[in-house]
């Protein structure tokens, strides 16, 4: 179990690395919002993922302030993709439009892990916990709706 927890970790602070060099030369003003709220995400999850590890000073409200941010932050994805809008560096398929109900779903459990996360965090064990959720509904999303190697 324990080894779940933090390949999830894992899995989610490298699904972003990149993103800043991606934004670069899109064109499409509501893909480039799309794109700038996983990277908003992104730095949540990193700040977040760097105390889980003992790479940063835990600090329990630092974190569950963290995790509120991640949490509103996720409530943006499924608004940001009412517009099927793409652009050569888009990395979203067109999955998303033709399950949208599910990519909802998806993307409200992201919220709600975080949202629980936001409560729950008292220590660094209960951080591992919370990112394993996390990471867990990230991917999900990812695996089914953002486009392979990106």
């Amino acid at each position: 179990m324990k080894g779940r927890h933090w390949t999830a970790m894992f899995l989610v602070l490298g699904l972003g690395a990149g993103v800043a060099s991606a934004h670069e030369g899109v064109k499409d003003p509501d893909v480039l919002a799309r794109m700038q709220s996983m990277s908003r995400l992104k730095e949540e999850l990193a700040l977040l993922g760097g105390m889980a590890k003992g790479e940063a000073r835990f600090d329990a409200a630092e974190a569950r302030a963290a995790a509120r941010s991640l949490s509103q932050e996720a409530t943006r994805i499924v608004p940001l993709f009412d517009v099927r809008a793409n652009d050569p560096a888009s990395e979203a398929l067109p999955e998303i439009w033709t399950r949208f109900d599910d990519f909802e779903t998806r993307a409200a459990a992201t919220a709600d892990a975080a949202a629980g996360a936001a409560q729950g965090i008292t220590d660094r064990k209960s951080l591992r916990r919370a990112m394993g959720r996390i990471g867990k509904t990230c991917r999900s999303c990812h695996e089914n709706y953002r486009a392979p190697g990106s």
